[in-house]
């Protein structure tokens, strides 16, 4: 039987990745960090996400996992990294916002509006709004991927995603977004003194995303836990 630990490191999986956590001391911070934020009350955190990884053994059903966090946790919003439809039907009436995601390997099909309007249409209508589908990530990271190919089709099957949504009248209540990991910034510590490393600016800042911009989330960074000291940010 599925333990609340294994339906823990389920959620931190793809963060316990990263070369930082590693060490089995520094695994045990996140978990216990974690284990923090879930019990932290109402009154004390209005608003915590979780990624929710799939990439593990002995994992605990879909409909388990909506239901721990849904009663057990003041966690309100989670992303996947696809969209898998059991996933997504198990968080049906849980009030849960869920960011749900195109894969890097169907990005580049994506450009193209009628294929934009079928992931849509299969991925999105049959679960909205029972499920509370909040954003669709396009791709994960591809700017760190290094394929110039890919992430000259990223904006593209972005602008073609909303399209899609504005087709079905549901793109006022979803946003579209693309997550790219930190290693785009030259600088990371402290926060404040955040730079893109040069190049990355013009392509995230660029004027073709002005259009969609006004409407959408363009980009959003994919932080893993680091040290930090409050007095230094």
């Amino acid at each position: 039987m599925p333990t609340i630990f294994t339906l823990i490191t389920s959620l931190t999986v793809r963060m316990t990745t990263h070369s930082y956590l590693r060490t089995p001391s520094k695994a045990k911070l996140l978990l216990l960090l974690l284990l923090l934020f879930i019990l932290l009350p109402h009154h004390l955190s209005t608003a915590i996400g979780v990624n929710y990884g799939t990439v593990a053994d002995n994992l605990p059903p879909p409909s388990q996992v909506a239901a721990f966090i849904t009663h057990q946790t003041t966690i309100d919003k989670v992303k996947i990294f696809d969209a898998n439809p059991d996933i997504i039907q198990a968080f049906a009436n849980t009030n849960i916002s869920l960011i749900i995601t195109v894969p890097n390997d169907a990005v580049l099909g994506l450009s193209k509006l009628s294929a934009a309007n079928s992931w849509v249409a299969n991925n999105v209508l049959p679960f909205y709004p029972t499920t509370k589908i909040r954003r669709i990530a396009v791709g994960n990271e591809i700017l760190a991927t290094g394929d110039k190919n890919l992430i000259a089709h990223l904006l593209p099957a972005m602008k073609a995603i909303y399209s899609a949504l504005q087709s079905a009248n549901i793109a006022h209540d979803i946003q579209v977004s693309t997550p790219h990991s930190l290693g785009i910034l030259s600088i990371s510590n402290p926060p404040s003194s955040g730079r893109f490393r040069r190049g990355y600016d013009r392509v995230i800042f660029d004027r073709s995303w002005s259009s969609t911009a006004r409407q959408t989330r363009p980009s959003w960074s994919a932080p893993t836990p680091t040290s930090a000291s409050p007095k230094k940010l």
